[in-house]
């Protein structure tokens, strides 16, 4: 294939499959790289999301504390005899 001498041919064989061996390595790595972002990315829009529902979730929780302090201020009212 390269050459005629086998040393020479087997020397040539072994760089090839380090070669292989470098790129898979060299492709994982990029994939693991490349899913850390994908993951960060999400990660960032969940946190917002998580703000958004806070701020949903604070609104209606204040929003119910007002309505009830507005009724608990009210005067009671007057209570009707009982009928006997």
């Amino acid at each position: 294939m390269y050459s005629k001498v086998p040393e020479i041919q087997s020397i040539c064989m072994m760089m090839e499959e380090i070669a292989d061996s470098h790129r898979s390595m060299r492709r994982k790595a990029d994939m693991k790289a490349n899913k850390k972002l994908v993951e960060k990315e999400w990660a960032r829009v969940f946190s917002r999301f998580d703000y958004l529902f806070l701020v949903v979730f604070e609104t209606l929780n204040l929003s119910a504390l007002a309505v009830f302090l507005r009724v608990a201020w009210l005067p009671t009212p007057e209570l009707r005899e009982q009928i006997l």
